[in-house]
């Protein structure tokens, strides 16, 4: 909706150049512009009556879903603690406590990340993309026709962002499970590092493990911003 009022908008403004174009009188020229302020008026009236319709739709959609996703993540919390007090001492010698305690924040960020607003938006965008379809064939189907022919490249772009995303994020997990694993490690033994004056020594390890995750950080936003600038050539081309 939004994008058939923004387009009635442009196409006013197309209209009241060619009206003045053609005119040949004062009268003509006055009645041209009256005509083009009605049209922008309404144009204004709809844009506005638009925007507050999505203003509503957008607040309930995230506050619901944002709500949901909090409470969600509230009982994963509560089972994983529960779950780790069933286990057995060996387990617990096997995994180190500074990883258990990393992976719980960082898989229930991943968690809240892919849940909440994100199934909403992928509701919306759903909707849009057929919603899309629909007024592009009504509106003008050669175009649309046209468009379509890119829509395989678009795919191919979509579907490799979201694989880069996911592996490298999965690596990026890791990398910083180390890293917090260390620091669980020293700060658990404080003292012995204190007495061997192995600060700088433990500072180091830290900083390397978080450099790993910070390299496979880059790489991923490289990769997914050259898979967008793809997409939008293609879409601009």
């Amino acid at each position: 909706m939004l994008a058939i009022v923004m387009g009635s908008v442009t196409q006013n403004f197309i209209d009241a150049t060619v009206q003045l174009l053609k005119a040949t009188t004062q009268a003509e020229r006055h009645a041209a512009y009256d005509t083009f302020s009605s049209a922008v008026i309404q144009s204004c009236i709809d844009y506005a009556i638009v925007g507050a319709c999505i203003f509503v739709a957008a607040s309930i959609q995230v506050s619901c879903y944002l709500t949901a996703c909090e409470r969600m993540t509230d009982r994963l919390r509560r089972a994983f603690v529960k779950a780790l007090l069933r286990q057995d001492i060996a387990w617990f010698d096997k995994s180190r406590s500074g990883t258990l305690a990393f992976k719980l924040f960082d898989n229930l960020e991943r968690v809240r990340e892919g849940t909440g607003d994100k199934v909403a938006l992928l509701i919306q965008y759903t909707a849009q993309f057929l919603g899309g379809f629909i007024v592009a064939f009504s509106y003008d189907w050669r175009l649309t026709l046209i468009m379509m022919s890119l829509s395989p490249i678009m795919i191919f772009c979509g579907g490799f962002i979201a694989k880069v995303m996911a592996t490298a994020t999965a690596a990026q997990a890791k990398r910083y499970a180390v890293a917090g694993s260390i620091a669980e490690e020293v700060l658990s033994s404080i003292r012995t590092v204190h007495a061997f004056n192995a600060q700088q020594h433990e500072v180091d390890r830290f900083e390397k493990a978080l450099e790993a995750g910070r390299t496979e950080g880059i790489k991923k936003s490289i990769v997914v911003g050259a898979g967008l600038a793809l997409t939008f050539l293609t879409i601009f081309a």
